[in-house]
């Protein structure tokens, strides 16, 4: 069986990924220093909202809401380069 086409198209999506990834950590350049440290520490599980909240010595409420901030930002920044705009 002749599984080529399946396995290019395979291997279009992974370059995609990696073009996404690569533009991903370039667009976390956008974000302050402590920024950047609170939602990489989130992003890779290292601390969850509440520890979080707990070493940045604010409510977990406040917490939360800085993580959407940041989200946000880098959400448009992300679509924007996506979609040609930036």
């Amino acid at each position: 069986m002749d599984r080529g086409p399946e396995f290019q198209q395979e291997a279009f999506i992974l370059r995609d990924m990696r073009k996404h990834y690569v533009l991903f950590n370039k667009q976390l350049g956008i974000l302050s220093n402590d920024e950047n440290k609170f939602f990489l520490r989130y992003l890779s599980k290292e601390q969850n909202l509440g520890d979080l909240a707990d070493a940045a010595g604010i409510q977990y409420e406040s917490a939360g809401q800085k993580l959407r901030r940041i989200k946000k930002k880098i959400k448009i920044q992300m679509i924007g380069f996506l979609d040609g705009q930036i």
